[in-house]
């Protein structure tokens, strides 16, 4: 098989398209963790995530697929270290997809429900400095995390009165304080 070489200009077009993914990739890290600090509350988080993973890399691959269509050079382009520019686009996709997911989940509430939870347990990570609340919602037993000093304050046999709320994606999360 027959090496393809880029010209000069293709590989810096190129190399541009790639510098501008890292910056992207640079400024949704942060707004991904920053975002998702409160996944403990969710109770179906793990559905939730690979929800938005898989939208990140249908996002990615039609993203890919265009620049592809558009620029043939990107599809042959590999950096210093190997990896190809969809493997940065893919990257870059699915922590979009994960930040803004948590963003718009939150801000727009489809529905809201308190109830009183028992307190069944608490617990806290001396490692990593967590502090969680265990809660007993029907059958199961649900994990929160809303930080310390509301830790501090609520104790194990006690009631306490949470939000239900159902974002705009369809997944629902634990809020306090319950307000109607």
């Amino acid at each position: 098989m027959k090496k393809i070489k880029l010209t000069k200009y293709q590989k810096k077009r190129v190399e541009r398209i790639e510098m501008l993914l890292g910056i992207i990739l640079f400024v949704s890290l942060p707004f991904c963790f920053i975002l998702g600090h409160g996944i403990e509350n969710y109770p179906q988080w793990l559905l939730f995530i690979l929800t938005l993973i898989a939208a990140g890399i249908v996002i990615g691959t039609i993203i890919s697929s265009i620049l592809h269509r558009f620029l043939p050079e990107t599809k042959i382009y590999k950096n210093a270290k190997g990896f190809k520019l969809s493997h940065h686009i893919f990257f870059c996709s699915i922590l979009i997809s994960i930040g803004s997911g948590f963003l718009i989940n939150e801000c727009w509430e489809i529905s809201k429900e308190c109830k009183t939870y028992p307190i069944v347990k608490q617990s806290k990570s001396y490692y990593y400095k967590d502090h969680y609340l265990f809660i007993q919602k029907e059958r199961t037993t649900e994990r929160i995390n809303f930080g310390r000093s509301f830790y501090q304050v609520h104790w194990k046999d006690k009631n306490l009165n949470l939000s239900l709320v159902t974002g705009c994606l369809g997944f629902s999360y634990y809020k306090y304080p319950c307000r109607k």
